[in-house]
C-alpha cells in the first residue's frame, strides 16, 4: 500500500475520487476531483443525469488497495479525475465494521453479553466483522489509522491459560506462558530447526521478484507439507508447523507451496515474528 504524506481530513475529502456502483450510479458525486480531460481518458454516463463524465484513471474494487491507490494517485498528481469502480453496496472490501445491539446479543452459552438493567450499560457497539489484526510489520495500515485517528487495542494473548487440541481425537490440554504442552525434543526442534531455518531459507527470496530465487522452481514445485514431512522428526514439531500454517494462512500445509510460504514469511518480517505474541503480533483494529 503506497503511503502518503500527513493532510488534514477536510482537504483529504475534497479531493477523494468518486465511487460508483456497477450500472452506472454514483454514490459520491460531491467527492469528486477536479481536473482536465486527457485524450485518453475513459468515460462513463452518470444514470442520474444521463450525462457523460470523463476520468483519468478509473480503478475497479473499493477495497483497502484501490482506495489506497486512488489516494496515492490524487496526492501524486493533484487535480486529476479518479473513479473507483465498486460492484457490492459498500466500500472496504475485507474491512467490514457492524452495529450489534447488546440488548439482544448472546453468548455461545445461550447468557445475554450484557443486563439491560444495569446502570451505565451501553445498548450498542462497533465491531469489526472483517479483517481487524494488525501486526508491527504492516507499517503501512499502521500509519492509515494513525492518519484518521483509529485506535488500536492491544492483545494479551500470551496472559490467562491456553488450550490446545491435538491430533483426530481433539485432545485437549491446557498450559500458560508461550510454551505449548510438546515434548523437550519437539519443543527443540521446532525452535532451532524449524523456526530458524525458515528464517534462514526465506533470505533466498526476494520481496519483489520471487520468481528470481535460485531455488524458486524447487521450492515452488514443493509444498511446505513435504518439507515438513522431510525435514521434522518428531510429531510434536510437525504438528506444531501444521498449528502455524493453519493460523497463518488458513489452509493445510500440503496445500501451500514453500516458495510461497518463504516469501509470506520474508514480506512479514520473518516467522518467528508471525507467531510471537507478546508486544509484537499484539494489535487489533
Amino acid at each position: 500500500m503506497a503511503s502518503s504524506p500527513q493532510r488534514s481530513r477536510a482537504s483529504w475529502e475534497a479531493s477523494q475520487p468518486s465511487f460508483s456502483q456497477e450500472g452506472g450510479e454514483t454514490l459520491s458525486p460531491s467527492w469528486m476531483s477536479g481536473g482536465g480531460n486527457p485524450p485518453n481518458s475513459a468515460s462513463t454516463t452518470n444514470a442520474t443525469d444521463g450525462q457523460e463524465d470523463s476520468f483519468d484513471v478509473v480503478i475497479v474494487g473499493a477495497g483497502i488497495s484501490g482506495l489506497a491507490c486512488a489516494d496515492a494517485l490524487l496526492e501524486l498528481v493533484p487535480g486529476r479525475k479518479v473513479l473507483v469502480l465498486e460492484g457490492s453496496e459498500r466500500v472496504g472490501g475485507r474491512t467490514k465494521t457492524i452495529d450489534v445491539d447488546l440488548e439482544q446479543a448472546v453468548r455461545s452459552d445461550g447468557e445475554k453479553v450484557s443486563d439491560p438493567e444495569a446502570p451505565g450499560t451501553t445498548k450498542r457497539m462497533r465491531v469489526d466483522a472483517g479483517g481487524m489484526w494488525l501486526g508491527p510489520t504492516q507499517k503501512n495500515m499502521l500509519r492509515l489509522c494513525e492518519r484518521f485517528g483509529i485506535e488500536t487495542v492491544p492483545q494479551r494473548y500470551w496472559e490467562g491459560k491456553h488450550v490446545l487440541a491435538r491430533g483426530p481425537a481433539n485432545t485437549r490440554a491446557a498450559y500458560k506462558g508461550d510454551i505449548p504442552p510438546y515434548s523437550y525434543l519437539s519443543l527443540i526442534e521446532l525452535q532451532f530447526f524449524l523456526l530458524n531455518r525458515v528464517d534462514s531459507l526465506m533470505m533466498y527470496v526476494p520481496i519483489d521478484e520471487p520468481e528470481k530465487c535460485p531455488y524458486a522452481k524447487q521450492w515452488d514445485s514443493t509444498s511446505v507439507g513435504s518439507f515438513l514431512t522431510n525435514s521434522a522428526w518428531t510429531s510434536g514439531a510437525k504438528e506444531a508447523a501444521e498449528l502455524i500454517c493453519w493460523s497463518l494462512l488458513g489452509c493445510q500445509a500440503t496445500q501451500v507451496s514453500m516458495l510461497y510460504f518463504l516469501w509470506f514469511c520474508r514480506v512479514c518480517g520473518g516467522l518467528k515474528m508471525l507467531v510471537d505474541t507478546a508486544g509484537r503480533s499484539s494489535r487489533a483494529l
